[in-house]
């Protein structure tokens, strides 16, 4: 599925903003997080299911990284920590200056 589809633009976008909106307005400041977090799961997994692992590493990962964040005093090195494995793990297989985090030998290929 792709943005300019008629499945996301008639069906996949419609159902998220009526989601997110009711989301709103229930008493959970959380939710409308979780709902817009599980339509791009969602999403991606409907597009390309091999990269659901990554994804949702991902999410687990910069999560755990903006948590530490916001109670850990010397942040510097966390950030650039966080920062670098973001951008290897969203390089183009084969173009990462380090080897071990490109994901297809993360997962064996």
């Amino acid at each position: 599925m792709l943005f300019n589809s008629f499945p996301f633009l008639l069906l996949f976008l419609p159902v998220i903003v009526v989601a997110w909106h009711l989301s709103t307005r229930l008493n959970r400041p959380w939710l409308p997080g979780v709902v817009l977090a599980t339509g791009s799961v969602v999403f991606y997994a409907v597009w390309n299911p091999s990269l659901l692992l990554l994804l949702v590493g991902s999410i687990v990962v910069n999560y755990a990284i903006g948590a530490a964040l916001a109670t850990t005093a010397g942040r510097g090195l966390l950030l650039a920590a966080g920062i670098t494995a973001n951008v290897e793990c969203s390089s183009t297989p084969g173009s990462s200056p380090i080897r071990f985090l490109e994901f297809p030998v993360l997962i064996g290929r």
